[in-house]
């Protein structure tokens, strides 16, 4: 696919805690695209497991700090991470908020082979609109000639959708 110069690895999936669901998200641990500034505590490497990046709402919510444990479950099982950092986050969902872990810890806790990719971020060359929207539409084509079924968001159709949900909650207060 032409104008590619990063690709980075983003899987997310809702978990349960006592405080309430939870975005656990799985990212690179040298991400370059997914960056949000660290407040306390430190970033996790990649071949840490069981540890977790919380954000500073789930932090706000829930008073747990670094060096905390946050249990959390899915469907078949309970695990409780170690908190090893904290980052501030100003696009948490509205319920608990996000907490990230290494993107190789989520697929196993998710129970999920690490070499299949669903999620990934890609970062290009030329970053003009025009460019993205043809990288987008190429990479479109490419998953789709391999058999799969692609969903493409460009980061602007996501801030466009994410202010109409916005709009739509400023609307109701």
């Amino acid at each position: 696919v032409p104008n590619v110069a990063r690709v980075e690895r983003i899987e997310t999936n809702e978990v349960n805690t006592k405080y309430g669901l939870l975005v656990l998200t799985g990212v690179e641990a040298d991400a370059h695209m997914y960056v949000k500034h660290l407040i306390a505590g430190r970033w996790f490497t990649a071949n840490e497991t069981n540890v977790l990046v919380i954000s500073n709402i789930v932090a706000s919510k829930s008073g747990l700090k670094v060096g905390d444990a946050l249990t959390f479950s899915n469907a078949t099982k309970t695990v409780s991470w170690r908190i090893i950092g904290e980052v501030y986050d100003p696009n948490d969902p509205l319920d608990l908020g996000i907490a990230l872990t290494p993107v190789n810890d989520f697929y196993t806790f998710e129970g999920l082979p690490t070499n299949i990719v669903q999620g990934f971020m890609v970062q290009g060359v030329n970053r003009s609109p025009q460019a993205v929207d043809s990288m987008a539409s190429h990479l479109d084509a490419a998953l789709s000639q391999m058999g799969a079924v692609p969903s493409i968001e460009t980061v602007q159709e996501n801030v466009a959708r994410n202010r109409g949900q916005f709009a739509i909650v400023d609307a109701l207060f």
